[in-house]
């Protein structure tokens, strides 16, 4: 009898511990959908309807819009450059036209100077480096980097010796509040190659020195035929003036607003960390067990590998100080959460570029 009670006792318990096990269950199923519903609703509800996120989305399809149809126009451009560059291997000569005076004389009017010749060979660079299908080394499959140009923002140049020399587009204005100057000194340049291009014979390729065939020059005809038919200036500067109008807001916005009744509004930065941690956040709680796991383990490795780093430096540092200095230096593990920024062990130097594309494997030292 005393065993038949015990048994019935812990068959009583076990029940229990059941009941219990599944009502925890659901208690945690239940908060945890409380969590993604609420976090869901937050991203939704919030931070997809904030007035400075849904205007950041309007301008950025409204500067897309933009880029679109100024890319339709500067795309024959490109090809143009694109032929001169390659085909024609950039050999331009300086041209001048006889026109009639006032007087009836014949004068000498120059159209192209020698001393325009390599501006007018980096701006074809430039433009040829744009609107590829299969973009390389420097290029781009749209016309960002050019709109940067027109902007005055210049580039870094890829010297071996010096790769902090910066190399502008046109020459930086001193002095000067406008905005526009350098879109005017494009416009200014492509209205000088849409009439050195039409003149018959297109005497400012140096055909002389082509190592090519007359088909050449019937293609650089077609292209020159459908730039005349694509190409409006008064459109193109009405566009990119827009554009540049919408890129000023999105900057603002990104910096922070204040609104009419005077309270200040996030930043765009500010509100996309805020979407980011959230979305995480909403990983998270969806997350299973086994996933959860894995990325436990992954960060546990990731604290033992920093660990190791940190041993292996400390000492090194012990062994360099009793070297060199007769000091014992001890190097302190860094907070757990802290993150782990290891400095440039050593520059390319002068070969480095050429070593990279080659595949050697680079000394540390």
């Amino acid at each position: 009898s005393s065993s038949s009670s015990s048994s019935s006792q812990a068959g009583r318990k076990d029940v229990l511990r059941k009941k219990l096990l599944a009502e925890a269950r659901k208690i945690q199923a239940q908060f945890l959908q409380g969590r993604r519903d609420k976090m869901e609703k937050l991203i939704t509800e919030k931070y997809w309807k904030h007035p400075i996120f849904v205007e950041a989305l309007q301008l950025e399809r409204c500067c897309e819009k933009l880029e679109i149809d100024m890319s339709q126009m500067l795309l024959p451009l490109a090809n143009l450059a694109r032929e001169i560059m390659d085909e024609w291997k950039g050999r331009l000569r300086a041209l001048a036209v006889v026109r009639d005076g006032d007087s009836g004389k014949k004068l000498l009017q120059p159209c192209l100077h020698w001393n325009q010749l390599p501006g007018w060979r980096e701006l074809l660079r430039r433009l040829k480096s744009i609107l590829c299908r299969k973009p390389g080394h420097g290029e781009s499959t749209g016309i960002r980097p050019f709109l940067l140009d027109l902007q005055g923002v210049p580039r870094n140049n890829k010297d071996a010796v010096d790769k902090s020399i910066e190399v502008y587009l046109y020459p930086p204005l001193k002095n000067s509040n406008n905005p526009y100057a350098h879109l005017e000194e494009f416009v200014g340049d492509v209205q000088v190659l849409q009439k050195v291009l039409n003149i018959p014979g297109m005497p400012v390729l140096a055909e002389e020195r082509l190592s090519g065939s007359k088909s050449d020059k019937s293609t650089m005809l077609d292209l020159v035929t459908k730039f005349n038919e694509v190409w409006d200036e008064e459109m193109f500067v009405a566009q990119y003036k827009d554009w540049y109008d919408l890129v000023k807001r999105q900057q603002e916005l990104n910096a922070g607003t204040v609104s009419e009744d005077g309270e200040q509004q996030p930043s765009l930065s500010e509100l996309a960390e805020a979407i980011r941690e959230t979305e995480i956040e909403l990983s998270i709680a969806m997350a299973s067990k086994d996933q959860l796991d894995m990325v436990r383990k992954r960060l546990e490795d990731l604290r033992s590998s920093k660990a190791k780093r940190h041993a292996v430096l400390a000492s090194i540092v012990q062994d360099v100080g009793m070297r060199e200095l007769d000091e014992i230096i001890i190097v302190s593990p860094p907070e757990e959460n802290a993150t782990a920024e290891f400095p440039k062990l050593s520059e390319l130097g002068l070969f480095g570029d050429q070593l990279t594309m080659s595949g050697e494997v680079l000394p540390l030292g």
